[in-house]
């Protein structure tokens, strides 16, 4: 588990999970995936973990090897935890063999109860801004597109902004897929997919999030009891 500053979570396998303002869930889950052609997880072999704390926060770095079938793909991850509740997650990745993938990149899941009907700001890649609204019912199609950054108050007083670069991202309802979220992810679903990978090419994406406002007396949300009829 980590604590910086108001912030605190579950760092495990190299993601963070459960990011928490005081008591109030934040982010369900920042980190990096990739996925093959037939859409199948290939899960990564870490090494090199290195934790460090100073009077700033905290700093996690590890590489990643994922190897799968004709997959053969490294990344080096790097996670700041800012005692000024900020929090950035990079991936740089190198593909050491051509193969096809559907997905490689970062990926953040949001936590249903606090997000459900909130809105949410968003700016887009070229430059527009448009609002939108975190479903209440199960949503089919992506509720957020061209996404650049998102802006919403998971609780009355507390501000978040998520920040993505290195690839167009945008928003699907995860409960179509029995998950109780919302996830953010590269690239669009539009676009035609297996994509071939080329051996030596890199990429690279970066995630800022940043919690503000009223950050130091946050509580959990009370569930609302009713008499039985």
């Amino acid at each position: 588990s980590f604590k910086a500053g108001d912030l605190s979570g579950i760092y495990e396998a190299g993601n963070l999970r459960y990011i928490k303002c005081g008591e109030i869930e934040v982010i369900r889950m920042i980190y990096g995936a990739l996925r093959d052609k037939h859409w199948e997880t290939v899960i990564p072999i870490i090494s090199g973990e290195i934790w460090t704390e100073d009077e700033y926060g905290i700093s996690i770095t590890y590489n990643a090897a994922y190897t799968n079938g004709d997959i053969r793909y490294q990344a080096a991850f790097q996670i700041e935890i800012s005692n000024a509740n900020h929090i950035q997650f990079s991936m740089k990745g190198t593909a050491l063999n051509s193969f096809e993938k559907t997905r490689i990149g970062l990926c953040v899941h949001h936590p249903l109860l606090e997000c459900k009907g909130g809105e949410v700001k968003i700016n887009s890649a070229n430059g527009d801004t448009y609002n939108g609204v975190f479903p209440e019912l199960i949503a089919p199609h992506q509720p957020f597109k061209n996404v650049q950054s998102m802006q919403w108050q998971p609780a009355p007083g507390l501000h978040a902004t998520l920040t993505l670069e290195g690839d167009v991202f945008e928003t699907e309802d995860h409960r179509n897929w029995s998950d109780s979220s919302y996830k953010t992810y590269s690239t669009p679903l539009d676009l035609p997919f297996p994509v071939q990978v080329k051996e030596g090419e890199t990429m690279l994406q970066q995630i800022a999030f940043n919690i503000s406002g009223n950050t130091t007396q946050q509580t959990a949300p009370t569930a609302i009891v009713r008499n039985p009829v």
